[in-house]
């Protein structure tokens, strides 16, 4: 008895798996369908993870303290931050991506930016499509690894983050440079990445790595990638440096609360989790990567890729937004899918694609800021709605 009914199970998943390749199959005989995937995936994200959109609304209190101080360098480019130091505003003085796009742009609201990053996760969605395919070419293999991160933080994060930190902008031009490999666009992405956020400044150097295994593997001819990339870092320095000296611009260096062993200290229990709900069973990729680069003796780019991982990593336990801060090494993910591929081909790794996607989207999508914030799905939001009417 119940062995029938696992074969009863076990028929069902396959016979929903066959049907699930076939819809793909179907999909991909159609024209653009990339883009139509992608925005499908953006709508598995969208219910998933939707938008805080109390954040746009006329009620003061639930206005993102942050973009006060958006809204100030939107009117005020290059001015010094009239906030107290303490304060979070007064350390976003660098973070100077959005604010310059609005000003080149005319579009000085921190409300529309923030708005806009929910319609942009169709390119995110798009790009990390084109990126995995261009590793492989067309493969069920593939899309099941694309498809299984829709429920991972940093592919829902152009929608989910209304806020004031502009996360999916971040990752979008991060995925931006891991796809354009002209290196004048490159070396410009990289400066536009730097400076939305420092943690994505760091991020370059795992793009740097993304192009080096391009490099090693062949799948490009030529180190001029590398070479933008590093331009574009020291660049962003520089032109850091020149911002700060020439319109006396800094940042509060005497923050204990913000950064160091206070949040270190808060956080310290929550860090097995933080660690695990960042990637879920997308660690897998890399944690394999590493391990079959250990096997094929490649000594000097696994201890580079360990070290920038775990640079990062201990910073994003000395802030408060683990799960935000340590996103900002995903492209680890996609060099690990590059290295699995190199050696391996996918060869019986099918299951494997389809266990680590169901596990990400099946389990709940975290925040964690000091405390674990799970994102309601959009029908269970919606039901909290009409029993506030009820009750």
């Amino acid at each position: 008895m119940t062995e029938n009914a696992l074969d009863h199970i076990e028929g069902y998943i396959r016979n929903k798996i066959s049907q699930l390749d076939r819809f793909l199959m179907n999909l991909s005989q159609k024209r653009y369908w990339v883009l139509r995937l992608a925005i499908l995936l953006w709508g598995i994200a969208f219910v998933f993870s939707p938008p805080k959109f109390y954040h746009f609304s006329s009620d003061a209190a639930f206005d993102p303290p942050g973009w006060e101080a958006v809204d100030y360098q939107l009117d005020h480019f290059l001015e010094p931050m009239p906030f107290q130091r303490s304060l979070h505003q007064a350390k976003r003085v660098f973070r100077l991506t959005i604010p310059f796009l609005g000003v080149t742009t005319g579009i000085k609201s921190a409300e529309f930016w923030a708005a806009l990053q929910i319609f942009v996760g169709i390119l995110f969605f798009y790009l990390l499509l084109r990126i995995s395919l261009n590793i492989t070419g067309f493969s069920l293999d593939t899309l099941y690894f694309s498809i299984g991160l829709v429920g991972v933080f940093f592919a829902s994060a152009c929608i989910s983050d209304t806020g004031y930190r502009y996360d999916g902008f971040s990752f979008l031009f991060l995925l931006a440079a891991m796809f354009f490999r002209q290196p004048i666009v490159l070396f410009f992405l990289t400066i536009l990445i730097s400076f939305c956020d420092e943690r994505a400044f760091m991020a370059c150097s795992l793009v740097f790595l993304w192009w080096l295994f391009q490099y090693l593997f062949k799948k490009i001819d030529n180190y001029y990638p590398l070479i933008a990339v590093m331009l574009g870092m020291f660049t962003y320095l520089g032109l850091r440096f020149f911002i700060a000296y020439q319109y006396n611009l800094s940042i509060p260096e005497d923050d204990t609360e913000g950064m160091g062993l206070v949040p270190l200290k808060r956080n310290l229990h929550y860090i097995p989790f933080g660690l695990f709900a960042t990637f879920e069973l997308s660690w897998f990729f890399i944690l394999i990567g590493m391990f079959l680069l250990y096997l094929k003796r490649q000594f000097i780019p696994l201890i580079l890729w360990i070290g920038a991982m775990a640079v990062m990593t201990v910073v994003s336990f000395l802030v408060y937004d683990i799960t935000s801060s340590l996103s900002y090494t995903f492209p680890s993910i996609l060099i690990g899918f590059l290295i699995l591929y190199q050696y391996t081909e996918f060869k019986g790794m099918k299951k494997y694609f389809l266990l680590t996607g169901a596990g990400s989207i099946l389990f709940p999508t975290y925040w964690l800021a000091m405390t674990p914030w799970y994102y309601f799905p959009l029908p269970f939001i919606i039901l909290q709605w009409l029993l506030g009417i009820l009750v």
